[in-house]
């Protein structure tokens, strides 16, 4: 005879804890809270989140903060910084996005992926990186 298993989810065992991402606007109460003086076991218990989260969001405050600068909407979510020329060329045409809808200008795929080839090549010239990779601007 085999022995079952117990389940994870019957009443004698401990459901596995969900993931959540944190937004930037959390990101920021949590560092001004512990700015203002709050101990990081309080902020983690008034959030119900774990105490290293905390943690690492404090260590990492410098990047959040430059995050809520540089983000279009304080309720995105940053899980992971990128670093490089492709990153910076999103940031540009991202800008340069919104600079065409507030104008009005019809857009389409084509202009889109023109434009990410061209902000491409100035950040390549302007780096001074020569690469044998040739940008190609997807359809995402």
């Amino acid at each position: 005879m085999s022995a079952k298993r117990k389940s994870m989810t019957s009443p004698g065992g401990s459901a596995k804890k969900q993931r959540k991402a944190i937004d930037l606007e959390m990101k920021m109460k949590i560092i001004n809270d512990y700015e203002a003086g709050k101990k990081v076991k309080a902020i983690a218990r008034d959030l119900e989140l774990a105490h290293s989260t905390i943690s690492t969001i404090l260590k990492d405050k410098d990047r959040v903060k430059e995050a809520v600068q540089a983000s279009t909407g304080f309720k995105a979510i940053i899980t992971r910084q990128r670093k490089g020329l492709i990153h910076e060329m999103e940031k540009l045409l991202a800008i340069w996005f919104d600079d065409q809808i507030q104008k009005r200008m019809p857009m389409s795929l084509l202009i889109i992926q023109a434009k990410a080839r061209s902000i491409s090549e100035t950040l390549k010239v302007r780096e001074g990186e020569e690469s044998t990779e040739t940008f190609t601007a997807s359809r995402g």
